[in-house]
């Protein structure tokens, strides 16, 4: 496995870090990050962890709102098919 290191975790290294996270470049188990402050680092990883978290709920409820979609479309060509059989 690959790995990428970040010196520094401010602006820009966190902003690269979900940019490779989000475009599926990158899982967390594949960084290393430094940064002079383990405080500043501890927050940095709560906040990943919660725009992760938020990310999931999101592309859950996306995949139950495809799921209400295509059950919709499947009855509305039923309809239809049964309307063209009349």
């Amino acid at each position: 496995m690959k790995r990428i290191g970040f010196i520094g975790i401010g602006n820009m290294g966190s902003a690269l870090f979900s940019g490779f996270v989000a475009a599926g470049k990158l899982t967390p188990e594949m960084a290393y990050a430094y940064t002079p402050s383990m405080e500043e680092l501890k927050a940095k990883k709560e906040e990943l962890e919660k725009q992760n978290a938020e990310s999931a709920e999101k592309i859950e409820k996306m995949g139950k709102e495809a799921e209400e979609l295509e059950k919709k479309y499947k009855e509305l060509e039923e309809q239809m098919s049964s309307m063209k059989s009349s």
